[in-house]
């Protein structure tokens, strides 16, 4: 997906695991987010809790689950 978006003439930030440190988004100041559901070491869900603790910015979630 971020190699579809930088094709596309994004700026793309990519978060490793579900166990990112939501401080780390304030020096990016990402416009929007786009989460997996499922991450390693922690789910987007997690990630998506700790951010919006801290940050106010529109986040997409995509799973492959049904």
């Amino acid at each position: 997906m971020a190699a579809y978006l930088v094709r596309e003439g994004y700026d793309v930030c990519e978060a490793a695991s579900g166990q990112e440190d939501p401080d780390s988004w304030r020096a990016w100041a990402p416009k929007v987010m786009v989460v997996d559901w499922m991450l390693p070491r922690g789910s987007g869900l997690d990630l998506v809790r700790a951010v919006r603790g801290a940050h106010q910015v529109p986040i997409i979630m995509v799973t492959a689950r049904n």
